[in-house]
């Protein structure tokens, strides 16, 4: 080949060459430049949540003064969370076999956070002593902390994830032909699939065997099944301060920095409500999602929680925001706050007094509502039993009972027939709160209310209204009434012949109204009783008011 050919092979590879990235080039920044696009932005763009704080729920401290205190706020308490991988080796290194690393000490660990860790809910307020001395520990002290030590090691020590969810709500079927499978490391608990990848014998095989029963692909069964390090347990929530600034002191310790290497505390932001059971069913509670229920703080969710605002941007590559390019930031709008008319004095006073009766009587509930008569306000709601919303979940605890025990109860003419049971395949459970999460309803709202001898006063002044009496009016009390095949007696079993309006009211007399009803009939009755509002809503700012009942006038008998 002459100089001359050679020149124009090469100019012709070069532009086939530059034919091909042109190609390339179209295909990538044309054709599929706006799936490149999505995924640049995915990997380069961060959003972050700036969250709105909620509202509060505000009541005046007191009548005299206008100064207000919370009944619901928040508050930062801290989680104590684990690495159990760090906790067994504090100088963890991926790139080395875990025989050639120093090994740490999580038993040691779990001696040292137990006395603090049994107290982390034990508030001052409470009466509730924080000792953490083991000379002055008691002996039910020590079985305690020694039993919750042993908690703690069982925790601290298992580096591998033992128990993973392969599939929750197993038909009862279904998990009877895994079990018939007999598969070493496959279970099945409270109709969840679980395997424990650590004794799993053969993966492939497993994999096969459950992939056709359960519906899951096979890889993504293999995947759950290969072992892997337990990087992160919770221990406990909502830890008091007194007790996080100690464990941060360990932390520093230089005697027990590395011992601890593996111990992490994270703020968390929890609704706090500071008077506990006071006006619980008024309030009702916020979940661990962060959403209002019951109450308050269920009707009015949405304007406590505000709105959560964001921040974003592009990152570098280790994922650091830049500031300043092309950086958004949408400001969070916090919740509003509510003030209750309640009279925290009155609620509070009401509050003692219905817990005594509820106990004196023996009565599965009790309701009190207090309201200013010229305004209607509420001064006080009060349902007992009471809860408190701090820690509603104790609401739901239950315990087993024997299979007969429920038959034996219904039975038993003594047994309250209201006390309900959970009823679990073949077992049992009662609440240990007896009435479970009922406690949380506001009865005095969603509940109707037969109104017995409170009906009396209302029949009395609308005969007033209607001049039907006046207070000297009189009538012949000289025994029962008979209407229907019933007999209206008076409740002492007094008759007191000639007998005016006024004794009526103060003997709250049954055989007076009930002349005041024949007096009336009924439907002038029925139109007064519906002008005070009885089978109306009165839209209270609540959830689930009842509407009640009031039966129309011709349907009356004589006796109603």
């Amino acid at each position: 080949f002459t100089f001359h050919h050679r020149l124009k092979i090469v100019k012709i590879f070069f532009g086939i060459l530059f034919l091909i990235f042109v190609v390339r080039l179209f295909d990538l920044q044309i054709l599929k430049g706006h799936n490149y696009e999505r995924t640049a932005n995915a990997q380069q763009q961060k959003k972050s949540v700036i969250p709105a704080h909620r509202g509060k729920i505000l009541v005046k401290k007191n009548r005299f003064t206008d100064e207000v205190i919370p009944l619901a706020t928040n508050n930062t308490l801290q989680m104590l969370f684990v690495d159990p991988l760090i906790l067994s080796y504090p100088r963890y290194n991926p790139n080395n076999d875990l025989s050639d690393q120093e090994r740490g000490d999580p038993q040691k660990a779990a001696e040292i956070l137990a006395p603090l860790l049994i107290h982390a809910h034990c508030e001052k307020i409470e009466n509730c002593d924080i000792e953490t001395d083991p000379t002055q520990w008691t002996d039910s002290q020590k079985v305690a902390i020694d039993r919750y030590e042993s908690e703690l090691e069982k925790i601290f020590v298992e580096i591998q994830r033992r128990d993973v969810v392969l599939m929750n709500d197993i038909a009862d079927i279904r998990a009877k032909e895994i079990r018939n499978l007999g598969l070493r490391g496959i279970s099945v608990k409270n109709n969840r699939l679980v395997a424990d990848p650590v004794i799993v014998n053969n993966i492939e095989v497993v994999a096969a065997s459950l992939a056709p029963l359960i519906g899951v692909d096979e890889s993504r069964i293999k995947q759950l099944l290969t072992p892997t390090y337990n990087r992160y347990r919770e221990i406990t929530h909502k830890i008091v301060p007194e007790i996080s600034a100690a464990i941060w002191e360990l932390k520093k310790d230089p005697l027990y920095r590395d011992i601890l290497r593996g111990i992490q505390l994270q703020d968390e932001y929890w609704r706090y409500y500071p008077e506990k059971f006071l006006a619980a069913q008024v309030l009702g509670f916020v979940d661990g999602e962060g959403v209002g229920q019951y109450g308050l703080e269920g009707y009015f969710d949405n304007e406590l929680r505000g709105k959560a605002g964001s921040i974003s941007g592009a990152t570098n590559t280790r994922g650091q925001r830049i500031f300043g390019k092309n950086l958004g930031i949408e400001q969070a709008q916090n919740g509003v706050n509510i003030q209750l008319t309640l009279d925290r004095f009155i609620q509070g006073e009401v509050e003692k007094i219905v817990m005594e009766d509820l106990e004196r009587f023996d009565a599965d509930a009790v309701q009190v509502v207090v309201l200013q008569p010229k305004t209607g306000k509420v001064l006080a709601m009060v349902n007992a039993p009471l809860f408190d919303p701090n820690n509603y979940g104790e609401s739901y605890l239950r315990y087993e009972i024997p299979a007969n025990q429920e038959t034996i109860d219904r039975e038993n003419e003594d047994f309250n027939q209201r006390i309900p049971t959970i009823r679990t395949g073949n077992t049992f459970y009662r609440y240990f709160n007896q009435w479970g999460p009922e406690v949380f309803r506001n009865k005095s709202i969603t509940d109707e209310y037969e109104p017995g001898s409170v009906i009396k006063a209302l029949s009395m002044a609308v005969a007033l209204n209607a001049y039907e009496v006046s207070p000297q009016t009189t009538y012949n009390d000289n025994g029962p009434i008979e209407v229907d095949e019933f007999k209206i007696g008076n409740s002492d079993e007094v008759y007191s012949g000639n007998t005016s309006m006024i004794e009526v009211m103060n003997r709250s007399l049954n055989t007076g109204i009930a002349f005041i009803a024949q007096k009336m009939g009924s439907r002038m009755l029925y139109e007064a009783y519906r002008a005070f509002g009885f089978g109306e809503y009165t839209d209270i700012n609540f959830p689930g008011e009842a509407q009640g009942q009031l039966e129309y006038w011709t349907d009356w008998e004589d006796s109603e």
